[in-house]
């Protein structure tokens, strides 16, 4: 486990992210209203024949230790936040709740209830559905402290209430690179994972490109680690739904993820061996699976 360290986060001064991804739920375009979406009320345009924006995708995500979340086509990262680094309690605990009344000690009070600037339990962050296109995906790139524990969960939802998806489901591929990050140190910057995205598409790579839930020739995957709910001793106990309420608790169904370099071992990948195992990773989730992109 590691001090926390936070390189690009939308609510940092200087922030270089792009404003299509908003942390949170907060406007960084300098609307002030915290809209999804800038050209008026997401109804029909035109002349009534073409449809509006489709739902915002609503993101709820932690990992064990470090990771970016990024958002765009299957080549290129277009809007990434990246550098969140936390230690075990920053990792596991439940962010405090807010609203109008209740502000936060520290930042504003996001969109999901919660004040997700006090760095506690699972981040929390709004895609706009102006800026989801068919075919794009959201990516999760992610390394570890190689110490203890390792990986990764969360839940991507439609805004409108009508789909989820959480780790642990087949719509999960990850690409491991071989190329290792440390913490604390620096992070992969997005230069850095464009470049992988295009090897990684290209079957390179310490996983030889993208991989599921089924073992390629290698017996690497993306393993699953049930059942949710009994963490311990793999993992400390998640800010988690029901037992929590809050807006950054966790799914129940949401399970932990991460990449094996052989299932055939015996060594699961959850817990570390003392040295990386083929990190960093990039995991990918398209956004069809999410929302109906326009």
């Amino acid at each position: 486990m590691t001090v926390s360290t936070v390189a690009c986060v939308a609510w940092a001064a200087g922030c270089s992210c792009s404003d299509d991804v908003k942390k949170g739920g907060t406007n960084d375009s300098g609307n002030g209203d915290g809209s999804a979406n800038p050209q008026g009320d997401g109804a029909l345009t035109g002349d009534g024949a073409n449809p509006g924006p489709g739902p915002d995708v609503n993101v709820v995500i932690t990992s064990d230790n470090a990771y970016g979340f990024g958002y765009g086509s299957p080549s290129t990262l277009a809007n990434y936040f990246n550098g969140i680094e936390d230690n075990g309690n920053d990792i596991f605990a439940c962010s405090d709740a807010c609203d109008a009344n209740t502000p936060c000690a520290t930042g504003a009070c996001d969109s999901f209830g919660t004040c997700n600037e006090d760095r506690r339990g699972p981040e929390t962050y709004v895609v706009p559905g102006t800026a989801a296109h068919v075919g794009d995906y959201l990516y999760v790139v992610t390394w570890s402290d190689d110490s203890v524990t390792q990986g990764l969960v969360g839940q991507f939802s439609a805004s409108d209430g009508t789909n989820v998806v959480r780790t642990g489901s087949d719509e999960w591929e990850v690409c491991a690179t071989g190329v290792d990050y440390d913490i604390p140190g620096d992070d992969p910057s997005q230069g850095v994972i464009n470049e992988w995205l295009g090897k990684c598409n290209s079957g390179e790579g310490f996983s030889h490109g993208w991989v599921g839930t089924t073992p390629n020739g290698d017996n690497q995957a993306l393993v699953v680690l049930q059942p949710p709910l009994t963490e311990p001793p793999q993992f400390a106990a998640l800010c988690r739904k029901p037992t929590s309420s809050l807006g950054d608790a966790v799914d129940a169904e949401a399970y932990w993820i991460w990449f094996d370099d052989d299932v055939t071992d015996g060594n699961g990948a959850f817990i570390s061996t003392g040295s990386p195992r083929g990190e960093f990773f990039i995991f990918r989730l398209k956004v069809d699976a999410v929302i109906s992109p326009q």
